[in-house]
């Protein structure tokens, strides 16, 4: 493809930093857009081939980096941040996460960027539970003792699987709180294979 309608990769490549796009997938959603400029490519992959191409990451501005090397406010910053927002679901949380509001050093993969670093779930996320979730954990049992308890209420209740389990922990709420053990295990006690040590 001729390329001398085009800009040049450097000035071109000014015009995508202004978008500010977060990836190559928002990229071509511009281009569908028909927002483009007529000497600005739409596959600039192809048209800036050995002429300085790097990649989306380079032609977007954004840092060449790894996903989980990039640098994220903790967990707790990140959550309160999320919070003055009042989203109430996962459909508004991923729409506010196109919109280009969001701030670069908030993960849009929370789930995956703060697994073992404080991650609960959606509505602790945001901001639904009436006392965080993780603020209760707390009070929990440390793994090893709240094994030994849950293996006693499967023998005790005959819980076997997990469809049980579901069953039985809302009939048993204040049983569970007076043991001081987490409804959802998998949740709190994240870097243990819960359900199969319960067995």
């Amino acid at each position: 493809m001729a390329s001398d309608k085009y800009r040049r990769f450097k000035d071109a490549k000014k015009f995508g930093h202004k978008l500010k796009l977060p990836s190559e997938n928002y990229w071509r959603k511009f281009v569908k857009s028909h927002k483009l400029p007529t000497d600005i490519p739409s596959n600039p992959n192809v048209v800036y081939k050995n002429k300085g191409w790097l990649g989306y990451p380079n032609w977007l501005g954004n840092k060449n980096t790894p996903d989980k090397e990039k640098k994220y406010r903790s967990y707790e910053d990140a959550k309160k941040f999320v919070h003055k927002l009042k989203l109430k679901s996962r459909t508004e949380w991923e729409q506010y996460c196109k919109s280009n509001n969001k701030p670069d050093d908030i993960p849009m993969n929370v789930a995956r960027t703060y697994k073992n670093k404080g991650w609960i779930g959606l509505s602790d996320w945001l901001g639904h539970t009436t006392v965080a979730t993780n603020i209760k954990s707390k009070n929990y049992l440390p793994w090893p003792e709240a094994k030994k308890e849950y293996q006693k209420l499967a023998k005790q209740f005959n819980i076997t699987n997990l469809t049980e389990w579901r069953n039985f922990f809302p009939k048993h709420k204040k049983l569970l709180e007076q043991l001081h053990l987490p409804e959802s295990p998998w949740l709190v006690y994240t870097k243990e294979r819960v359900w199969k040590k319960m067995k």
